[in-house]
């Protein structure tokens, strides 16, 4: 049997974290986003350093990493449109 104790912070975390997403708190979204974009630049980079060492079959979780991606690539799209409407008077 093994001892999961240690994931009871980061799990906790991760469910205050939803639960304020959920509730539409402003500051969860960059939190969200970071934490994302994080694992998945990890994930990229692991892959690229396992299939450089060892096999090819890792690069299969670039897509996995790209996909974790998205809610940045989203958000840094939502800021540029918002400051182009605010710039223009809208």
């Amino acid at each position: 049997m093994r001892d999961l104790t240690p994931l009871t912070l980061p799990a906790l975390f991760l469910a205050v974290l939803g639960i304020a997403l959920l509730l539409r708190w402003k500051p969860a979204l960059p939190l969200f986003v970071f934490f994302t974009a994080f694992v998945g630049m990890v994930i990229i980079v692991g892959a690229f350093w396992h299939s450089i060492t060892q096999t090819p079959w890792v690069l299969i979780n670039i897509p996995f990493g790209a996909a974790l991606l998205v809610p940045l690539t989203l958000m840094v799209r939502h800021k540029r449109r918002s400051r182009i409407s605010l710039a223009n008077g809208h």
